[in-house]
């Protein structure tokens, strides 16, 4: 049957060509139509997880930025580690006003890696910008924010391996 088959496309060929050609030009345009079309957005006002983000925003004040997410790896069992614990408080702390989870703050092992090493803290930031004049000042900026953060953690992580 296959061997039918290739001798008819082989006889063929030049059709065969053409009719991919068609179908790719087709396949073109089909898909710059559907991209118009497409709402490619998760916040559709009136559905229950836009109206669920609404809540946390006017209860939390978080949740319009993305959450702020630092990971800690060590040698040992990261859920035991005295160090990570610290290094996740003055992470939390160098972002201020912000709400923070992780293992110690909540006991879920849904942030520890399976072989227990790695562990991360999500920090969700307030609404709008930090406190003070708008500007562009380094303090303002995520890069300070992240510094800060990476000041913290190894002051607390790195002084015991």
């Amino acid at each position: 049957m296959l061997a039918r088959f290739a001798h008819l496309v082989a006889r063929r060929r030049f059709a065969i060509i053409c009719l991919w050609v068609v179908l790719t030009v087709f396949g073109g345009f089909a898909a710059g139509q559907v991209s118009k079309r497409w709402y490619q957005s998760f916040s559709i006002p009136g559905k229950s997880a836009y109206e669920a983000s609404q809540r946390t925003l006017n209860v939390f004040d978080v949740g319009v930025r993305p959450p702020n997410v630092v990971v800690f790896h060590t040698a040992g069992d990261v859920t035991r580690s005295g160090a990570v614990k610290a290094a996740m408080a003055r992470a939390a702390k160098a972002n201020p006003g912000s709400l923070s989870a992780s293992y110690f703050s909540t006991g879920s092992l849904a942030f520890v890696s399976a072989d227990r090493h790695t562990a991360f803290e999500e920090i969700l930031p307030k609404r709008g910008f930090p406190p003070g004049s708008a500007s562009t000042s380094p303090g303002t900026t995520p890069s300070r924010r992240r510094a800060r953060t990476d000041r913290g953690a190894a002051r607390a992580c790195c002084s015991r391996r």
